[in-house]
């Protein structure tokens, strides 16, 4: 199990905003635990507008400790809007121990330069789950920055697998409708196609559409945005 420490580290840490580059930042989401795509440049610059990005880095010293990609929206005329943080900020860096005390000082370091400097209201959907280790640190935090839970908003749903499991560990996993289904493809015969070109996202988009056009349920998803997320991305 994780532990979450405070900070101990002697050295001051230093804030750095929109002074990074799209190639050092795609250079620097591996390093941490917590990334996601919502948290790419490539994403943020085709579903936002790269107009719209803003980069926030805490520092130690010269190793990026804490980062966090946001969309800034403002409002003609009176200036004001909003600066948007999706499953963010990253904080915990992949093999080192977590310090809640970071996300501290990066919860501080958001706040006074989106609402103090820029004038903006924060809003953000943190990437924790209520089972993680670390939930704890994080509803802490966010209490003592004074950021509350806006109740009037549907709770954001999503599941997580832990992939690193065994096969037959994540298949008892699955719910018994699911593993019903699972065995039902094995036994067809079918054969699993990966990569990364136009011509199979081509395929798959015809896919997509036929079961769209017989399923026929609402979705947010555009998968054009998302062909051009992918090459985009490194």
């Amino acid at each position: 199990m994780l532990n979450v420490q405070p900070s101990t580290a002697a050295d001051p840490l230093a804030v750095s905003v929109d002074r990074i580059g799209e190639e050092d930042w795609n250079k620097l989401l591996p390093t941490f635990a917590d990334a996601s795509i919502y948290q790419t440049w490539a994403y943020g610059a085709v579903c936002w507008g790269e107009k719209q990005l803003s980069h926030l880095l805490l520092k130690r010293g010269a190793e990026v400790v804490a980062a966090a990609q946001l969309r800034l929206v403002r409002l003609p005329v009176v200036n004001k809007g909003v600066a948007y943080l999706r499953w963010g900020p990253l904080w915990r860096l992949r093999g080192q121990q977590i310090e809640s005390g970071v996300l501290d000082e990066m919860f501080s370091a958001l706040r006074t330069e989106y609402v103090g400097r820029r004038g903006l209201l924060l809003r953000m959907l943190p990437a924790v789950f209520q089972d993680d280790v670390w939930a704890g640190a994080v509803n802490s935090c966010l209490k003592q920055h004074e950021l509350e839970l806006e109740t009037q908003i549907r709770p954001y749903h999503t599941t997580r697998v832990d992939v690193s499991q065994p096969v037959d560990a994540i298949r008892k996993g699955l719910q018994s409708r699911w593993r019903s289904y699972l065995n039902a493809a094995e036994k067809a015969a079918l054969t699993v196609v990966q990569g990364t070109t136009d011509e199979l996202y081509d395929q798959f988009t015809v896919l997509y559409r036929e079961m769209m056009a017989r399923k026929q349920f609402e979705t947010t998803v555009d998968i054009e945005e998302f062909r051009q997320i992918q090459k985009r991305l490194p």
